[in-house]
């Protein structure tokens, strides 16, 4: 497993070290900064800091602006669960039983949540490939052991809808599924599976927009599925290997590649691009107003060192506000970010946790 992971590790810094024909080595620029920095319109502060020790930040939740959760591992598979109650100035250690690699992590409010698993029973050479959870009803205080015998493989990417409702990717073996929990967790069945379906562990994967799933594709390829499990339509971009995706509305997307972002106003039909690089996407409220994470360009290095910085635009994406300089390695160690509030968003950088805030 210590393998494996190193083995991610390496393919997602190669798939990171990607230059486009714009990003070459600027002269210049190859200082170590260290100071976060926010465009124009916004600030940028630490909200608080965590020791990790060794372990690495799989994910993170805010269920409302003041409480959150955050999944850290190691190179072993160990855990460490911790939860804040005050915006995430402070956090502390919620005991966590795992004896097997956590894959997901999402909770509908402060009490309730699930942990997928990859269960170990039998590995290496006779894996049981159960599908496994935990859940906790009071803020991690227990957990329960959920079994799902009519599954098989590992559940990824778990969201709820606004209404409860609870979704996620289950991979066994190539065969990847949209997997779908009306109770909470406690059974799932399969919503939607196809082998144009692609599983991607640090990737886009799926994203719920009112009553459709948009779930990532083969070659680049968009997947529009209701939830009742049907394929309504397939958009097609241009490239392939999509890393977010923000779906504005049922005509506007906004669709970050390995280097590129490109937007569609018709529904797919026609792309445009608005940012020849690599870059992750933070948001786009509005088809005009949105923000993203840049990789501006990298340095001739021993040592993998890229800068980055934070762009926002108000005319979807002619135009980009950055700050004066960038950071050093901003982009590889970012995982997500979530917005809690109107231009208030939340992210990790290894140990920190940064807020992004609009004036």
């Amino acid at each position: 497993m210590k393998n494996t992971i190193l083995l991610l590790l390496g393919i997602l810094a190669i798939i990171s070290c990607h230059k486009t024909k714009d990003e070459g080595e600027v002269k210049g620029s190859c200082d170590l900064k260290t100071v976060f920095k926010a465009p124009g319109g916004y600030t940028i502060q630490s909200v608080g800091t965590i020791d990790f020790s060794g372990f690495k930040v799989e994910s993170f939740q805010f269920v409302n602006e003041a409480a959150g959760y955050v999944m850290a591992t190691n190179t072993g598979g160990y855990v460490r669960l911790l939860k804040t109650v005050d915006g995430g100035k402070n956090w502390t250690d919620v005991y966590i039983n795992i004896l097997h690699y956590p894959r997901g992590m999402a909770f509908r409010d402060e009490n309730y949540g699930l942990i997928s698993v990859y269960d170990v029973t039998g590995c290496p050479n006779n894996c049981a490939d159960k599908c496994v959870a935990l859940k906790t009803e009071n803020g991690g205080n227990s957990w329960v052991i959920i079994e799902y015998p009519n599954l098989l493989g590992y559940l990824h990417h778990l969201q709820f809808d606004e209404a409860g409702q609870l979704y996620a990717t289950l991979s066994y073996g190539t065969q990847t599924s949209i997997v779908h929990s009306d109770d909470g967790g406690a059974t799932f069945n399969t919503l939607y599976q196809a082998p144009d379906l692609v599983f991607a562990i640090s990737t886009f994967s799926f994203q719920l927009y009112q009553d459709k799933i948009y779930a990532s594709g083969t070659g680049g390829s968009i997947l529009v599925i209701n939830k009742n499990g049907d394929l309504l339509k397939t958009i097609q971009a241009p490239l392939s290997t999509i890393w977010d995706l923000k779906v504005i509305d049922e005509d506007n997307l906004v669709v970050a590649f390995t280097g590129a972002v490109l937007k569609t106003t018709d529904g797919g039909n026609s792309w445009q691009s608005i940012f020849d690089g690599s870059a992750r996407l933070i948001d786009f409220s509005t088809p005009e107003k949105g923000l993203i994470l840049k990789s501006k360009s990298y340095c001739p290095s021993d040592i993998y060192q890229a800068n980055d910085l934070f762009a926002a635009t108000n005319d979807g994406g002619k135009n980009w506000i950055e700050p004066d300089e960038t950071t050093t390695n901003l982009a590889i160690f970012f995982s997500n970010s979530q917005k809690i509030a109107a231009g208030r968003y939340m992210m990790f950088f290894r140990e920190k946790l940064l807020e992004l805030k609009e004036n």
